[in-house]
């Protein structure tokens, strides 16, 4: 057999846990190739290479012609496959380079929170795990926790930044941000599958969330994690118009909040190693800028 590498998406990191894997029968090979078999595999080290190291001599005598046939026919069968089974892999294991830049230049038109989606995405991510979620999901959860405000970018900065509570009007123009993040990851292609996780990060359990109101379990269950991850973050965190709370106080009100019981029990659980997650990618940021 042969073994492949298998890179992200943008074919510059090699993904450690993952190959492709194409197993081949030496003799079922020559005679699908050639009627006559006229080749067989070699170990000898003096014998021709024939394609990707294996080596080939000739039973009789042998044009070259038909050597190079027979290579060029294999290697296509070897590259068809290879690439076949890397199209569909680009999907489960693409690589978001640049997408933290890209948000935190966003997010310093907030100057009081330009680490939210930051947070929030190690929160997730950390929740994540600990539900149980693996691989792919996981990678979904990170990435989508990371881009749920980037809609915000159409709405306009005095609301975002206004010192104080905001009016029915400008609230309304804040809940439309969940659509146009998902507008802007339908742009995507490798991003698309996010789309319903990002829409729905502000749903809540009974319902009585937005922008369709669904409940429990129409929610999808990444959303309902990057749900508590947001709210926590942002209770915790410094706004324009109030201080930050601490741990207990940021608990106590989502107590009473319509969110999954479950993950809610997890960051409870867990609250201490989160708050020490968020203070660690603070001072990591602080390093960086």
């Amino acid at each position: 057999y042969f073994t492949f590498k298998v890179y992200d998406d943008d074919r510059y990191h090699v993904i450690l846990d993952r190959f492709i894997k194409i197993e081949y029968n030496e003799r079922k090979l020559l005679s699908t190739l050639q009627k006559n078999e006229k080749l067989k595999f070699s170990e000898s080290k003096i014998a021709p290479y024939f394609i990707y190291d294996l080596r080939v001599e000739s039973t009789e005598s042998m044009n070259n012609f038909l050597t190079i046939s027979i290579s060029i026919i294999f290697g296509l069968l070897c590259s068809l496959t290879y690439y076949a089974v890397s199209y569909q892999l680009r999907f489960y294991f693409y690589e978001p380079r640049g997408l933290e830049k890209i948000i935190f230049l966003f997010e310093k038109t907030e100057e009081y929170s330009a680490n939210h989606s930051r947070n929030v995405a190690e929160i997730s991510y950390y929740l994540g795990k600990k539900y149980g979620l693996r691989r792919k999901k996981l990678k979904d959860l990170k990435v989508s926790a990371y881009l749920h405000d980037i809609g915000k970018i159409s709405v306009p900065v005095e609301i975002l930044n206004k010192n104080g509570p905001l009016n029915k009007d400008e609230f309304g123009e804040v809940k439309k941000h969940v659509v146009f993040s998902a507008e802007i990851i339908d742009n995507f292609e490798e991003l698309r599958h996010l789309k319903k996780i990002i829409l729905s990060h502000h749903e809540k359990m009974d319902g009585s969330g937005y922008p369709s109101g669904l409940i429990g379990n129409e929610i999808p269950l990444e959303s309902r994690i990057i749900a508590i991850a947001d709210i926590y973050e942002a209770l915790v965190g410094q706004r324009p118009y109030r201080d930050s709370l601490n741990m207990d106080e940021a608990l106590l009100i989502m107590r009473n909040m319509s969110l999954d019981e479950d993950i809610f029990s997890l960051l409870i659980e867990f609250r201490f190693e989160i708050n020490s997650l968020i203070t660690y990618h603070k001072k990591k940021l602080e390093r960086i800028v």
